[in-house]
């Protein structure tokens, strides 16, 4: 009985780190001023490109998409600026997969801050 309480909270404390530190991550991610966000729909996917700064932030960003398999693969690189404010959230750029990517397809943002440290997000 008392190495199955020891075991249980052990459990319990893995589990309680392993939350904190997603939650740390997510809370790191949530001040990056520019972010990746995509949606499946049916057979569609919406990759968006969405700047939300805490502070007033300049930056670039690049898009990457591959989509589709052999034979029919699509590459795009798109390239931005964005002046963000705080309070102020903006689509910056929007792109929609269609079909044809039969679930294959990749998403890579690069995004340089004036102020700060170089970031990549990825999305599949």
């Amino acid at each position: 009985c008392v190495m199955a309480s020891g075991l249980t909270l052990m459990i319990m404390a893995v589990s309680m780190m392993s939350s904190f530190e997603s939650t740390t991550q997510a809370a790191r991610d949530d001040r990056r001023p520019i972010k990746l966000v995509t949606q499946v729909q049916g057979e569609r996917v919406l990759i968006r490109v969405i700047g939300d700064a805490a502070t007033a932030t300049r930056a670039e960003f690049e898009l990457e998409v591959t989509s589709g398999g052999s034979g029919n693969a699509t590459h795009t690189r798109q390239r931005g600026k964005a002046d963000l404010q705080p309070g102020e959230s903006a689509i910056l750029l929007s792109t929609t997969l269609g079909g044809n990517s039969k679930g294959r397809w990749r998403a890579t943002l690069r995004v340089e801050p004036n102020s700060g440290s170089a970031y990549e997000e990825h999305a599949n």
